[in-house]
């Protein structure tokens, strides 16, 4: 069976995204694998993994009227892709 969402790219960053998917277990694993030092044994990449999955996720929860939970990881995600897009 396949999912299907109806929200319109048009409409992005007009108003909150809600779609009625609880993401909460995604994000758990998605969370879990960024920390896994089995899996990303290179210290430096997982907490830079951390701060960025803590910041997008943090940026989707603010899409969906949401707190942000690490308001400094979304600030250092915000830098971290400026960058990028300013150097691509």
């Amino acid at each position: 069976m396949s999912l299907t969402c109806t929200k319109v790219l048009d409409n992005f960053g007009k108003n909150y995204e809600y779609t009625g998917f609880d993401g909460s277990a995604v994000w758990s694993e998605l969370h879990r694998l960024m920390q896994d030092k089995k899996k990303m044994w290179c210290e430096n990449c997982r907490l830079k993994g951390v701060k960025l999955m803590n910041g997008l996720h943090d940026s989707v929860n603010i899409h969906l009227n949401k707190k942000a939970q690490h308001p400094a990881d979304l600030k250092f995600l915000h830098k971290y892709v400026t960058w990028s897009v300013q150097h691509e």
